[in-house]
């Protein structure tokens, strides 16, 4: 199977999932500085799934690491996500 078709596949096995959360969060809307149920929910996403990560960093925000495996070449992807006011 081609990367793209091995990209396609999991990303229409994880789209319900995404949504799910994508509604959860924006059908519960806090204040900035004041997101202690989004804080709650995405620590325990994190903690489900085995992620690590830091809470409390500079207020609500969480700090996670996701490593990947070295691959067949010397390329790396990084990657960079925040949540803000909707």
């Amino acid at each position: 199977m081609e990367l793209l078709q091995l990209i396609h596949q999991h990303t229409e096995q994880l789209y319900p999932e995404v949504v799910r959360h994508y509604r959860h969060l924006h059908q519960h809307p806090e204040l900035s500085y004041h997101e202690q149920e989004t804080a709650g929910y995405i620590a325990a996403f994190l903690q489900k799934e085995g992620i690590p990560f830091r809470s409390n960093v500079g207020g609500h925000g969480i700090v996670a690491e996701v490593k990947g495996e070295k691959g067949l070449s010397d390329n790396c992807i990084a990657l960079l996500a925040d949540m803000d006011a909707l």
